[in-house]
């Protein structure tokens, strides 16, 4: 038997490729869906990695040289000019490739793929990354913090109605998109991220280093709790004289030097410039490895990272996931610094158990998380979609 091949429009409104979530999703999204066969095209911004060579398509806005900003979240330039561009981007290529489907990912790529959605027959996919009624809030738009709430809430309720299809990157999203906005359970599929298990297998257990390391790989967004793991962090310091913070990240977590100063942290954490490529030695190099981000409804893909590499993982429960407590990871059930901390000490103190942990986390993603088993979740519901049977 052969499977259906699709030509497939991919819709970016971030900067690609570039080493955080969404775009990340999409690159390796992209890249196995290529790989097993299908043409994709990927539309997306002036900005990212241009000199990473691609498998596949990739078409830029023009190069609007006033706006290079990287970092996550909307501003208005974006809103207003750069989603502007990239919906007729989208437009003019619909025009000139016979498409099969659309995949738009997140809020903005939905908002630039609506045309398409209502002047052309083709099916629209959203594929949702979080929810904006809790992230909107943690960006500056000059608007108070309720009103943010309330918009994210709206869109949240209103936006993936209008795609033909939504994808969940998390349980809890879909629930969400379920119970709160009315979706109808058939216009939605859950297709959490994958893992490059090859790569993270590099990040061995042997640590040839005195004392102990905590990691965290991730940007200096609000969002992520990095204050909450500098709090826990300095309650650690006063218990372990040869504790180390190592944060994995070419972020600028300037944001918080007068907390690392007034806490008198400063000399035990250092800050690591890391990318995708070199991830997998800074993981290994880190004794247990740590997710701080108290809430949220995407999936971090920091988490499936920590555990594709063997590591003892602390979490707060609210955006865990699929880590189950001491099976593959430490759970802190309150977002507080004080439990986030005793977490950490427990493990410190049974390193047994921390090896134990990381590698049943492992195995867990080895089964379960592999991109191409993500790939083909992805082909069937193209084949669903379109009315199509495999031959």
């Amino acid at each position: 038997m052969t499977q259906s091949k699709f030509r497939v429009l991919m819709v970016a409104a971030c900067p690609f490729p570039y080493p955080r979530g969404t775009p990340v999703r999409i690159l390796r999204m992209a890249e196995t869906m290529t790989s097993l066969g299908h043409e994709v095209h990927v539309a997306t911004y002036h900005l990212g990695q241009t000199e990473i060579p691609l498998p596949f398509q990739v078409h830029r806005i023009v190069n609007f040289r006033l706006y290079d900003k990287v970092t996550p979240g909307p501003t208005y330039v974006k809103l207003f000019v750069l989603d502007f561009l990239l919906a007729l981007k989208v437009l003019s290529l619909v025009r000139r490739y016979k498409f099969d489907i659309v995949h738009a990912h997140h809020y903005e790529g939905l908002l630039a793929a609506l045309p398409v959605r209502f002047l052309t027959r083709l099916p629209v996919i959203f594929d949702s990354h979080t929810l904006l009624e809790g992230e909107l809030p943690f960006y500056d738009l000059h608007l108070g913090r309720n009103l943010k709430r309330q918009v994210g809430l709206w869109l949240d309720k209103s936006m993936p109605r209008l795609a033909h299809h939504v994808i969940a990157v998390s349980e809890s999203i879909g629930r969400w998109y379920l119970e709160q906005a009315g979706l109808p359970p058939e216009k939605l599929s859950l297709i959490p991220n994958g893992v490059e298990v090859e790569h993270f297998s590099r990040a061995g257990q042997g640590n040839r280093h005195q004392g102990i390391i905590l990691g965290f790989s991730g940007n200096a967004a609000e969002y992520q709790g990095v204050e909450h793991m500098l709090r826990a962090f300095h309650r650690l310091s006063s218990r372990y004289a040869d504790i180390a913070l190592h944060l994995y990240s070419s972020d600028d977590f300037s944001a918080y030097d007068d907390l690392i100063t007034a806490l008198g942290i400063r000399e035990l954490i250092r800050i690591i410039p890391t990318d995708f490529a070199n991830l997998p030695e800074r993981l290994a190099e880190a004794d247990i490895l740590l997710n701080p981000r108290w809430s949220g409804d995407g999936y971090p893909l920091k988490l499936l990272n920590y555990m594709a590499a063997g590591k003892a993982v602390v979490s707060f429960r609210g955006t865990a996931h699929d880590l189950r407590h001491m099976e593959t990871g430490w759970i802190v059930e309150q977002p507080n610094p004080d439990d986030f901390a005793d977490g950490i000490q427990y493990l410190i103190e049974h390193p047994d158990l921390r090896y134990r942990l990381g590698q049943n986390a492992r195995k867990f993603i080895e089964e379960h998380f592999t991109w191409r088993l993500r790939g083909m979740t992805l082909t069937d519901l193209y084949v669903k979609l379109l009315g199509r049977q495999q031959k």
